[in-house]
C-alpha cells in the first residue's frame, strides 16, 4: 500500500512518513501543492494524507481538481484550524476524511486504515478486513440508534466520539452523520459484532 504525504512543514511531513512507514505502508512526502497534485495524479499511490494550507495550490483545490478528473484516490485532509470551515469545504470538495493538528499517531493510522479499506480487502495486522466481517450483510444488518436513525453495519467505516456525540463515517457518503450518545453505548452496540473494535480512545473501526 503506497501512501503520499503532502505537507509543507517538513518536520511534520517526515514524522508522518515515519509513523506510516513503521505501520507497514510505503510512504513518501512532497512539500507543496503543485507537486502534490502531480504525484496524486500519477497513479502510484493508494491514499493521500494532505494538509489544507500549502504553497501553490492548497489542499482543497487539489482535491477538487482530482475529483473533477474522476480520480477517486482516498484523501485524508489535515488542518491546524479548529473551526469547521476547512472540514466543510474539504468534504464538499471531495475529501474522504479530516483531522485537526495536533493529532496522535494512533488516530492517524486508524483513519488511514479506514480509508484504505474502502479500496478493497486490505491486510491489517496480517488479517484482511473481509476475514473480520463475515456476517455484516446478514438479516438484521442495520444499526438502529436512539434518535431513530438506521445505518447499515456494512456502511460504517469508523466512528469517533466528541462532546457527547458519536460521528459515523460511512463508505456510501461524504456526509458525516452524528447522534447524541455516549462512547460506552456505541461500543456496546458495535463491538459485540464481528468486524468492529475500539482501536484508540473514542474511535471504533
Amino acid at each position: 500500500m503506497n501512501v503520499l504525504v503532502v505537507e509543507d512543514e517538513r518536520n511534520l511531513a517526515d514524522a508522518i512518513v515515519r509513523i506510516v512507514s513503521d505501520a507497514g505502508f510505503n510512504c513518501e512526502a512532497v512539500y507543496d501543492g503543485n507537486a502534490g497534485l502531480t504525484s496524486a495524479e500519477s497513479g502510484l499511490y493508494d491514499a493521500v494524507i494532505m494538509d489544507v494550507m500549502l504553497p501553490g495550490m492548497d489542499g482543497i483545490q487539489i482535491v477538487r481538481e482530482l475529483r473533477h478528473q474522476g480520480n477517486s484516490i482516498p484523501v485524508l485532509m489535515l488542518t491546524a484550524r479548529t473551526s469547521t470551515s476547512d472540514k466543510v469545504e474539504g468534504l464538499d470538495a471531495g475529501a474522504d476524511d479530516y483531522m485537526t493538528k495536533p493529532f496522535e499517531a494512533a488516530e492517524l493510522l486508524a483513519r488511514l486504515r479506514a480509508l484504505t479499506r474502502r479500496q478493497g480487502d486490505v491486510v491489517i495486522d496480517t488479517v484482511t478486513f473481509a476475514d473480520l466481517t463475515p456476517d455484516l450483510e446478514t438479516p438484521g444488518s442495520f444499526l438502529s440508534l436512539p434518535d431513530g436513525m438506521r445505518i447499515a453495519y456494512s456502511d460504517i467505516v469508523y466512528t469517533d466520539y466528541h462532546n457527547h456525540y458519536v460521528y459515523f463515517h460511512c463508505s456510501s457518503t461524504a456526509e458525516v452523520r452524528r447522534t447524541y450518545m455516549s462512547q460506552n453505548e456505541i461500543e456496546d452496540l458495535l463491538c459485540s459484532r464481528p468486524g468492529f473494535a475500539t482501536c484508540s480512545r473514542g474511535i471504533i473501526v
